[in-house]
């Protein structure tokens, strides 16, 4: 049985490790919400969209899963 990857991309923003929630391909923006779902994306991807950040100055990188995750695991109380 053929095992399933997700990749998500997780930016330092604030102080806080954030996944990017949404991107928006009009505007060319990610968004990275605590309340929201993370996104998961395709590998190449999710690989261009940290590069692309990373030269923006948002340190960021791709975080390879076998798991599904469902919401927001980094956060300050």
């Amino acid at each position: 049985m053929k095992q399933k990857h997700f990749y998500y991309i997780i930016v330092q923003s604030e102080g806080q490790a954030k996944f990017v929630t949404a991107l928006d391909n009009s505007t060319k923006t990610a968004h990275w919400e605590i309340s929201a779902k993370p996104l998961a994306l395709a590998k190449s991807y999710a690989e261009d969209v940290a590069f692309c950040l990373n030269l923006n100055f948002y340190p960021a990188f791709v975080l390879h899963s076998l798991y599904e995750i469902t919401e927001q695991i980094f956060y300050k109380e």
